[in-house]
C-alpha cells in the first residue's frame, strides 16, 4: 500500500527552520555562497503568506512558501524546495495541491512562481502552470535564465 504523502504535510514551524537551514546547506554548494550562514535565511509563516513542510520521520525534507497579494487575490510560490534524496517522489506536486487548496480556501484564484531551469519549468508545466515569460539574460550571477509561470485555480 503506497503512503499517503498529503497526511506528511502540516504547516511551518519556526522549530522547522534549523532542519530547513540543514537541508539546504547540505544538498547545495550555492546556498552557502548566497545566504553565507544559517543565521541569514528565514521563513515567516502567516495567515496571508503561510508556508507547509512535507516531513518523513520527524524529518523535514521538502517545504513551500507563499506569498499573497490579499488585494489583487493572487498568491506566489516563493520556495519550492525538495531534498535532493527525495526527489521525483511527487513530493513537489502534493505541496503545491496544498498550496491551491490553501489559495481557493481564502478566495484566491491565481497563483505564480519564478525557477531558473528550464528542466523546473518543464516540471512545472506538467503540474498545470502555463509559462508566461521566459528570459534569456542574466537575472542572478547564479542563474542565467528566468522562467515565469502561472496557474488558475479557477475556471476563467
Amino acid at each position: 500500500m503506497p503512503l499517503n504523502i498529503s497526511n506528511m504535510i502540516r504547516p511551518f514551524l519556526s522549530s522547522d527552520m534549523q532542519d530547513i537551514s540543514d537541508m539546504l546547506y547540505s544538498d547545495n554548494e550555492w546556498a552557502k555562497t548566497l545566504w553565507g550562514n544559517y543565521n541569514s535565511i528565514s521563513i515567516d509563516s502567516d495567515y496571508w503568506n503561510p508556508a507547509f513542510v512535507y516531513e518523513e520521520d520527524g524529518k523535514v525534507i521538502a517545504y513551500v512558501k507563499m506569498e499573497s497579494d490579499s488585494v489583487h487575490r493572487y498568491t506566489n510560490i516563493q520556495n519550492l524546495y525538495v531534498n535532493v534524496n527525495h526527489r521525483k517522489k511527487w513530493i513537489a506536486k502534493k505541496l503545491l495541491e496544498k498550496c491551491y487548496e490553501y489559495a481557493i480556501s481564502i478566495w484566491f484564484n491565481v497563483t505564480e512562481l519564478v525557477c531558473f531551469t528550464e528542466e523546473l519549468s518543464q516540471m512545472y508545466q506538467k503540474l498545470w502552470f502555463t509559462l508566461l515569460s521566459h528570459y534569456k539574460k542574466p537575472y542572478y550571477v547564479w542563474f542565467q535564465d528566468k522562467y515565469i509561470l502561472y496557474k488558475y485555480l479557477w475556471e476563467q
